[in-house]
């Protein structure tokens, strides 16, 4: 799932258009290499999170970790994004 998101990430930035197909080959490689990874971090964190919402709705037992998969996602784009201010 991660692969796909940044493969669909990345051709929405407007980077070499890569294939969606969940394989992180050299053209995924390549296109990560040159995007903006303020804008990347961004536009995948909202992929995720609206991947769980779509999991929370379409499956209502899941709701209550919507929250905690929310948090997770927007962790995880803070801590890149220092990581990223750190290089």
């Amino acid at each position: 799932m991660a692969v796909s998101i940044a493969q669909r990430v990345c051709n929405e930035i407007g980077v070499e258009p890569v294939k969606i197909d969940g394989v992180c080959g050299p053209r995924t490689l390549a296109a990560l290499a040159v995007v903006d990874v303020k804008k990347f971090l961004r536009i995948a964190t909202w992929r995720v999170v609206a991947f769980h919402i779509n999991t929370a709705l379409a499956s209502w037992d899941q709701k209550r970790f919507l929250r905690g998969w929310v948090n997770r996602a927007n962790r995880r784009q803070a801590t890149a994004l220092e990581m990223a201010a750190d290089e």
